[in-house]
């Protein structure tokens, strides 16, 4: 089994998965300002249930995955590099991601490498003003919204 985990400034994302990349499970929660602690809280919900011995892995993404791969001694992925991965893996033919999170949003180009067969990252472009135009603003309007 292996565990992914991203933590964003909105949400922390958990899942597990076996070894032919199937989710057995995921969790879902809102971070509330406590990245961190909810992280915890995410990986408590997947470790009461799948004994330690059975984790080959766990790898980190998102705005605060730096932060608590360190503190647990865990491996980080970058998100661009995480999302293209995924994309590759689930929708091969896709070329365009746009991803807009709660603190920047993204433009990841990609293409499929003739040597290796693999999808890989062509071009990607960020804002460069935190949360300016992205995720966050968009979830408080559909919180007022209802």
């Amino acid at each position: 089994m292996y565990v992914g985990v991203d933590i964003g400034s909105v949400s922390a994302k958990a899942v597990l998965m076996n070894d032919r990349k199937q989710v057995v499970e995921e969790h879902y929660l809102r971070t509330r300002g406590q990245p961190v602690e909810t992280c915890v809280t995410a990986l408590e919900g997947v470790l009461s249930r799948t004994p330690l011995d059975m984790i080959e892995g766990i790898a980190f993404t998102g705005s605060a995955g730096k932060l608590a791969a360190g503190i647990l001694e865990a491996f980080f992925v970058n998100e661009i590099i995480a999302q293209s991965r995924a994309t590759g893996f689930l929708h091969p033919e896709i070329r365009t991601v746009i991803e807009i999170g709660g603190e920047d949003s993204k433009l990841i180009l990609l293409h499929n490498d003739e040597r290796s067969g693999a999808i890989q990252v062509r071009d990607f472009s960020m804002n460069m003003v935190c949360a300016a135009g992205t995720g966050s603003f968009l979830d408080q309007q559909a919180s007022r919204l209802g």
